[in-house]
């Protein structure tokens, strides 16, 4: 009797530890909206964002919903979310409230690397997830290509720089920057497996992407994604595979030279000269002197095109047609949300970085998916991080969906990330 009696309280612990029906089908539905979300960010943002805000209502419900998961620490949680409160706090004492508010939804896009860490736990979901990405990308870069080059032999004129679906070159050079670059870390976890027909399938992904990347015009861009190769290279290969690679790098900055002169009527890599390059410093140095002026609250996000006159903001008296922000995230940052912002934001680039790395450092061998995802991050978050200091791009929605999508992958992949979706 005792024996029967044990069995069912067995029988009854083993059920009560299984999740429910409503847990099940919230986990497969957030899965199944991220996986949307990577299939629509490199075409139709707001359909991204959307996903993005659904998926999250539904994880706050599977928070809420017995029996409740127990979420194991994430390294990027604190910082993250730190930033996003002091970016909220910075809004109170904003020149322009409406404006700093309406940004905030550009910054809520950060928790989607803790949903995508939080949920995709399974490895299957991951692969789903990635491959959305590179499919969507790869076809954005060809039907871009394809129209590029159809204007011409039509005699139309097409656009000196590819827009994709963006209709903006900038934030559509960043997108195909990060999906390359990720694209790049798996061809070479691919490549040092030797599991050739799954490099030849990423190549054949990487280089349309890589290619449509150059017809942007975007030197920031492409130098980014070279830096990020470099280095992913520099840390996981032999030393011929090193000199190689600092080889092809000269070489493709010789070339991008060269088409960058031809493209931007004799204007290279970098000219001093360029009103671009004086705009850009003239609104680096006005940025410091705010964050100085402002170091715990900043002047508040957006505020400074409406406020550039009263600021002080030289760029704007020398090319009064042009009108935009500090073309810095780091000086973006500490000017509009203050200097605690800023070092919330380096300490969270820091968690970002230690993902990947860890994942390499490993004493167990990763997989060849694990390690691609550790080297496609890594890389990832150099280019990021190396165009960051010329571009706010953290205030591009089209590519902080991205971004933050390919963050996920990684803290998603740490053994004690998180239980969240299986508890």
């Amino acid at each position: 009797m005792e024996t029967v009696v044990n069995g069912k309280q067995e029988a009854a612990a083993a059920g009560a530890s299984q999740p429910s029906l409503l847990v099940r089908r919230l986990k497969t539905a957030i899965s199944v909206l991220l996986v949307g979300v990577a299939l629509a960010a490199p075409a139709w943002t707001k359909a991204a964002v959307l996903l993005f805000r659904v998926a999250l209502l539904l994880w706050l419900l599977r928070m809420l919903t017995p029996p409740r998961p127990r979420l194991r620490p994430l390294a990027i949680a604190k910082p993250l979310l730190l930033y996003i409160l002091l970016a909220a706090f910075s809004c109170f004492f904003s020149l322009e409230p409406a404006l700093s508010w309406a940004r905030m939804r550009t910054v809520s896009l950060f928790l989607l690397a803790l949903l995508v860490a939080a949920n995709l736990n399974e490895e299957r979901w991951l692969k789903r997830l990635i491959a959305a990405l590179l499919a969507s990308s790869l076809f954005t870069a060809a039907f871009t290509a394809w129209r590029y080059l159809a204007a011409r032999p039509a005699f139309a004129a097409p656009p000196l720089r590819a827009e994709g679906f963006f209709g903006n070159y900038i934030p559509f050079s960043e997108l195909l920057m990060l999906v390359a670059a990720f694209a790049w870390g798996l061809f070479m976890a691919a490549l040092i497996s030797r599991q050739r027909k799954q490099a030849t399938w990423l190549l054949v992904t990487l280089l349309p992407i890589a290619a449509v990347l150059i017809t942007t015009g975007t030197r920031a861009a492409t130098a980014a994604l070279v830096l990020a190769i470099v280095i992913t290279i520099w840390l996981r290969s032999a030393w011929r595979w090193r000199v190689m690679a600092a080889a092809a790098a000269v070489l493709i900055i010789a070339l991008g030279s060269v088409w960058y002169r031809y493209q931007r009527h004799g204007q290279g890599w970098l000219s001093v000269n360029d009103p671009g390059t004086q705009y850009r410093l003239l609104m680096w140095q006005d940025g410091v002197r705010l964050a100085l002026q402002h170091p715990l609250t900043g002047i508040g996000m957006d505020s400074v095109e409406r406020h550039g006159r009263e600021l002080g903001i030289r760029a704007y008296e020398r090319y009064p047609k042009l009108k935009s922000h500090f073309h810095s995230t780091p000086v973006q940052i500490a000017a509009e949300s203050g200097v605690l912002a800023l070092a919330a934001w380096i300490w969270l680039m820091t968690a970002c970085f230690a993902a990947p790395l860890a994942l390499l450092r490993t004493d167990s061998q990763p997989g060849v998916f694990v390690r691609g995802c550790a080297l496609g991050s890594l890389a990832a978050l150099v280019a990021f991080n190396a165009i960051s200091l010329v571009h706010y791009i953290a205030g591009d929605a089209e590519v902080m969906i991205v971004f933050w999508l390919l963050a996920g992958v990684a803290f998603s992949l740490q053994p004690n990330a998180t239980a969240g979706a299986a508890a």
